[in-house]
């Protein structure tokens, strides 16, 4: 869905307090961001400490490659897989991939 940059905010917000309530050990917490789009929601909550890794997937090749670009400009190299990856794909065509690296 889309929605203005106030109403991401909440968001995003929301997430990340959220996955402060479930994960005892956000070092060792594995975030699955399916349908991630351009990434923001995976690389916020690995930005604010909630987890420790994270795997975007999503069907669009356009948005994974933005994906890729936003990660790199938040500081997570692409080519180190064991912190940040994103995967263009159905999400339910490739779970075995998902923890590769990871």
């Amino acid at each position: 869905f889309q929605t203005n940059t106030k109403g991401a905010e909440v968001l995003y917000n929301i997430v990340v307090s959220r996955i402060k309530e479930v994960a005892t050990d956000p070092t060792q917490t594995l975030l699955l961001d399916v349908c991630c789009g351009t990434g923001t929601i995976g690389l916020t909550c690995l930005k604010e400490g909630v987890v420790g890794k994270m795997v975007g997937v999503d069907i669009s090749e356009p948005a994974i490659e933005d994906a890729k670009i936003n990660a790199k400009k938040n500081g997570y190299n692409k080519d180190d897989p064991t912190t940040c990856r994103f995967i263009a794909s159905a999400a339910e065509k490739n779970p075995p991939r998902y923890n590769e690296g990871h």
